[in-house]
C-alpha cells in the first residue's frame, strides 16, 4: 500500500482518503526561504538636461530547501491595492516591489502617475540557465534588486521622499516554468518587515536650468 507522510497546519498526521477533481496544482518547495541581506538608496544629482533620480538596491538571499528552484530574472512594481491572491494568480516576474512615497506604498494608479515605469534589474549569484536563475537544492544564493525611479519626469512630482520595498518572490520547482503564473509559487514577504525596505531619499526637482 502507498504510504503518506502528511501533516496539517497543527502538525498532526493526516491520512488522506478518497479522490478529488480540480484544476492544476502548483507545488511549493519545502524549506524555501527568503532573507534580507542589505538595502541602500542614493540620489543621482540633476544636470542641465537630466532629472534627479533615485537609485535603490535590495540584496536578499534565497534558500532553495529540499529541491531546486527556478526564478525569472525580472522584477516589477506592484501597487498596494493589489491583493496577494491576485499576485499569486498572475505574476510572471521573479520579484515584485512596492514604491513608497513619503512612507506610504503607492497604488497601481499612483505608481503610473507619480513615477511611471522604473528601470529595474534583478541579478543573482545563481546560475542563469535557459533564461532562469537556478538555485540548487539546499543551496543559498544572493539576489540583487536594483531600481531607478525618476519621479520628476515631466514634472509630475517634486520634493518627496521615496523608497522601495520587496514584497514577493516567485519561483518554480520545474525548469522552464518560472515565468508561468500557473506553474510558479509565491513567497509573500511580511509588509511590516523593514529589513526588505530601502532607506527613503528626498528627490527634489528636475533638470537644473
Amino acid at each position: 500500500d502507498a504510504k503518506w507522510d502528511i501533516e496539517d497546519s497543527n502538525g498532526d498526521a493526516v491520512n488522506p482518503t478518497g479522490s478529488s477533481l480540480g484544476g492544476t496544482l502548483t507545488l511549493s518547495a519545502e524549506g524555501f526561504n527568503v532573507t534580507a541581506k542589505s538595502t541602500s538608496a542614493t540620489v543621482s544629482a540633476a544636470t542641465t538636461t537630466i532629472d534627479e533620480k533615485g537609485n535603490f538596491v535590495i540584496k536578499f538571499n534565497v534558500m532553495a530547501g529540499d529541491e531546486a528552484v527556478y526564478i525569472a530574472p525580472t522584477a516589477a512594481t506592484v501597487g498596494n491595492d493589489v491583493t496577494n491572491a491576485t499576485v499569486i494568480a498572475n505574476s510572471t516576474n521573479g520579484a515584485l516591489f512596492h514604491v513608497m512615497q513619503d512612507g506610504v506604498a503607492l497604488t497601481t494608479a499612483l505608481i503610473a502617475a507619480n513615477v511611471g515605469t522604473p528601470a529595474v534589474l534583478l541579478e543573482s549569484t545563481a546560475t542563469l540557465t535557459a533564461g532562469e536563475y537556478k538555485v540548487n537544492a539546499n543551496q543559498t544564493k544572493e539576489f540583487t534588486l536594483t531600481v531607478t525611479i525618476d519621479p520628476d519626469k515631466d514634472e509630475i512630482t517634486t520634493n518627496a521622499y521615496f523608497a522601495i520595498e520587496l514584497t514577493h518572490v516567485n519561483y518554480a520547482t520545474t525548469a522552464g516554468k518560472a515565468a508561468t503564473a500557473a506553474d510558479n509559487a509565491t513567497y509573500v514577504i511580511s509588509t511590516d518587515n523593514s529589513n526588505f525596505q530601502t532607506p527613503s531619499v528626498n528627490i527634489t526637482g528636475g533638470p537644473n536650468t
